[in-house]
């Protein structure tokens, strides 16, 4: 049947080629030589007999496609040409050379229109286990591996199991002796004796006397049997803390204070009168009476702590808020937001809390307490203060306020000369110095704070060399950190600092800030004044510490209404004189 369909293709083909020549050829007239390149255009008597030599392949078949071969006439140039079929064992002669383990093989299809190969991988060993001795406890096994294509072999040792060891023998411990427990391992016949760590004493409950500094507090247990006593030891102290200063009355240790408004949840240190006199809290760890680099101030009053309570809720929500919307009880200040948190749900508040979107549909409660401040720099009765949380989440600049100049080719405030992601004109500044000035400091706080003149130049960029990044100084009273305030000479843009990351306070968490990408670290990513990439970038600190080129200028909501958003980390200097 294959040789019947085969020779039914070679007619076909045959036939083909004889109704190309016949079309182009007249046995009653000579060739034409009128200069037409025997393209079968019959001028005055004569056509051309076309004559084709040999027909050369030009696309080679597969077993999947055909191929093409071509031939030209000798006389007059004309091209003929027709497909080859596709490689198979029905339309050519096939010779198949099986693949080995380690070598390709291959199929030789052979026609009238040449020899065409088709190659075959090496096949995978195929190697069949034969156990020769199994593993014990005292010596390696050995198994012996044999591939059923080619014979090939090699040998594994594995290695020595474990021994298993039952108990054989033991004695209980009593009040004067420990006792023992014997062991044998049930393969090899080994034998391990393990004597008794404890004597079997019957102490009881126990008497329990508490800790109070500078003593630790401790149990004392008694044997009933024999009258053996076993004292043990709490290991931390239980410090009595003054109120007034915050320091243990017996160690001189300063509390690690946890405001709840003006008042601390643990020493119940109350720092509203400190405040009204000195306008912030310094909290002295090294207890040397000066404020140096890395210690804490408490400065400022700002929506912090979420409110889970819900009996506090319960009072908030009958109690009517004021005229700058906070509402106070017990002598604290709160105030209520709408919850825009994308990821409510899967986020989680300070407290282990998840945040409920259904339960909380109408926003929760924040308690107002003081800003909580890291000292970065003292310099002439002045010190440097970052906060250490983000505070809030907002826009750097919000979508409306820019548009691209495509003469320009950049992104331009809208009314302004100023690009885009400059500092001066940005919706974050305008938040800080006014909004957030006015919201967070009485009058004796501001009057603390100096104004600065902050350097947005080159110097202070990642790109140094673009003109988006070369700004004009700005005069603030509260800023953010510029690029070449968080990085040294000496450190790339990606490189990951654990003293560059931040978390958020539950207010700026509960209104939208991104928690995605630091979900299992509760690290949020916050603005720089710093340029990004364009002019439409700005640069951000992403939730390992490192510098991010691409930050959006905004964050969009989505369909329902809720934000993924980056947060600000204001910075300020203030004046501690007492002059």
């Amino acid at each position: 049947m294959k040789k019947f369909l085969r020779a039914v293709l070679i007619f076909i083909l045959i036939v083909a080629v004889a109704s190309l020549v016949a079309a182009c050829t007249d046995d009653n007239q000579e060739p034409n030589d009128s200069g037409n390149g025997g393209n079968n255009v019959q001028t005055g008597e004569q056509t051309c007999k076309h004559e084709f030599a040999e027909y050369t392949v030009t696309d080679e078949p597969t077993e999947t496609r055909l191929g093409y071969a071509e031939g030209e006439c000798i006389l007059c140039g004309e091209k003929s040409g027709f497909y080859l079929p596709m490689l198979s064992e029905e339309n050519y002669s096939l010779e198949i050379i099986p693949a080995t383990c380690t070598e390709d093989g291959k199929k030789i299809y052979t026609s009238a229109y040449g020899t065409f190969e088709v190659e075959i991988p090496a096949t995978e060993h195929n190697y069949k286990p034969t156990v020769v001795k199994e593993p014990s406890c005292t010596e390696k096994g050995l198994t012996e591996y044999e591939c059923t294509l080619c014979g090939d072999k090699y040998s594994e040792e594995p290695e020595k199991v474990e021994h298993n060891y039952v108990v054989t023998d033991y004695e209980e411990a009593t009040c004067t002796y420990k006792g023992y427990t014997k062991y044998a391992c049930s393969m090899c016949g080994d034998e391990v004796v393990v004597e008794g760590s404890e004597f079997a004493h019957k102490y009881g409950n126990g008497v329990h006397v508490s800790a109070v500094c500078p003593d630790y507090g401790y149990t004392e247990f008694v044997c009933s049997e024999c009258g053996d006593v076993k004292t043990v030891y709490e290991t931390e102290l239980v410090h009595v803390y003054d109120s007034v200063s915050g320091k243990c009355g017996f160690c001189g240790k300063t509390c690690e204070h946890d405001f709840e408004g003006y008042k601390c949840r643990v020493c119940r240190l109350d720092i509203e009168e400190r405040v009204a006199e000195d306008g912030f809290y310094h909290l002295d760890k090294n207890r040397d009476g000066i404020i140096g680099e890395g210690e804490t101030v408490y400065f400022g009053f700002y929506p912090c702590t979420v409110v889970t309570d819900n009996s506090v809720i319960k009072q908030l929500a009958e109690t009517q808020p004021s005229d700058d919307g906070y509402y106070e009880l017990n002598g604290v200040k709160y105030i209520k937001k709408a919850l825009d948190q994308r990821y409510s749900g899967l986020g989680k508040f300070s407290d282990g809390t998840v945040i409920n979107s259904k339960v909380f549909s109408s926003g929760y409660y924040y308690r107002v307490e003081p800003v909580e401040w890291t000292v970065e720099e003292t310099a002439d009765g002045k010190v440097l203060l970052r906060s250490k949380y983000a505070v809030d989440v907002l826009n750097y600049l919000d979508k409306e306020s820019f548009y691209f100049d495509a003469e320009k080719g950049g992104y331009y405030v809208n009314g302004e000369e100023n690009y885009a992601c400059e500092w001066e004109t940005s919706d974050l500044r305008e938040f800080l110095n006014v909004y957030f000035l006015t919201k967070a400091f009485n009058d004796i706080q501001r009057k603390m704070i100096v104004p600065v003149v902050n350097n947005n130049g080159p110097e202070t960029n990642y790109y140094q060399g673009k003109a988006h990044a070369d700004c004009e100084d700005t005069t603030d009273f509260i800023f953010v950190d510029a690029y070449s305030d968080l990085f040294g000479e000496d450190e790339a843009a990606s490189d990951a600092s654990e003293e560059r990351t931040v978390k958020a306070t539950d207010y700026a968490i509960g209104s939208g800030i991104g928690l995605k990408n630091g979900y299992a670290t509760g690290k949020v990513e916050y603005y720089t004044r710093s340029a990004g990439l364009n002019s439409n970038n700005i640069g951000i600190i992403n939730t390992e510490g490192a510098f991010s080129v691409s930050g959006q200028l905004y964050s969009e909501k989505d369909e329902t209404g809720t934000v993924d958003g980056k947060g600000a980390v204001p910075c300020l200097w203030i004046s501690v004189n007492r002059d």
